[in-house]
């Protein structure tokens, strides 16, 4: 069980929605208590999806450590034989050569740097009929969490859009945002691993999450430094941080403006469904 080290600080002034203001860095980066709707508990019931389950109180789990610290980490989101099946897609699209390298930058500057990111991308299509059925039952899940976000947070989130992304061993991702510099667009980070249930510590290719930090000194809202999935240079080995092993089946998911993060190198190769839950139309 991921051991849970960051302390949420509650705001005294009252609950606040998602985008109340633009200045939620000058307030205490941990009180993330996003309003919530008086019809909450209802909204919270189990999830079946073509035999997939996902439990009673997962997706209240997601929403409630989301609202409270930013991010939140679940083992065992879906079971095993989804994430089998997910891996084994990975696998086969992979030998049959249609990932690419993974670029950093939207539009025109867009481009490979390798120092940065190292990993190759497969883009998947929400709508695709040539789906698998366990891509398919995985969309299903999401989008249960994104109307149950949407309601509890008021966040606006209209879609989903995802890729595979296989990091081999000896690739990483340096630390970033997951926000394009001048686009807001990215509101929920999700990964979901799928790895093998054998994979330790010393395979690697943990996913580091930085824990927001209190207040900045002087009022000021922190420099967006790696915003749009540019490297950042302001980490040191004091940040506080949690390093999440990739193992298959563990959902992760995360605020997009928000959380800093890296994939630490790999030592074998990794799996994982990667997207965003996004608040513009398709």
């Amino acid at each position: 069980m991921l051991q849970r080290i960051a302390a949420s600080t509650r705001s005294t002034s009252g609950v606040r929605t998602f985008h109340e203001s633009t200045n939620y860095y000058r307030k205490a980066a941990l009180s993330l208590r996003c309003s919530r709707s008086k019809a909450t508990s209802t909204l919270y019931q189990s999830v079946v999806i073509d035999g997939a389950i996902v439990k009673d109180g997962v997706l209240e789990k997601i929403v409630e450590e989301v609202s409270e610290k930013g991010w939140s980490v679940v083992p065992d989101f879906l079971p095993g034989h989804i994430v089998r099946q997910l891996r084994e897609q990975a696998i086969r699209m992979w030998e049959e050569g249609q990932f690419n390298p993974a670029k950093v930058g939207s539009g025109a500057g867009k481009a490979l740097r390798p120092e940065v990111r190292s990993d190759h991308v497969l883009w998947l299509d929400e709508g695709r009929e040539g789906n698998s059925p366990a891509v398919q039952a995985y969309w299903s899940s999401l989008d249960q969490l994104r109307v149950m976000m949407n309601r509890a947070l008021y966040c606006g989130m209209k879609r989903f859009e995802g890729h595979l992304a296989v990091y081999q061993a000896g690739t990483f991702y340096v630390r970033h945002l997951d926000r394009f510099q001048g686009s807001k667009h990215r509101i929920m980070s999700v990964i979901l691993y799928l790895n093998e249930a054998d994979w330790k510590p010393q395979d690697g290719g943990q996913l580091r999450i930085y824990l927001p930090q209190q207040e900045p000194q002087g009022g000021d809202a922190p420099t967006p430094g790696a915003d749009g999935n540019q490297p950042s240079t302001t980490s040191s080995p004091e940040e506080a941080h949690v390093d999440v092993l990739p193992l298959g089946g563990t959902l992760v998911v995360f605020r997009s403006d928000l959380i800093y993060h890296e994939v630490l190198p790999a030592r074998r190769q990794r799996y994982s469904l990667t997207g965003w839950m996004r608040d513009d139309p398709a």
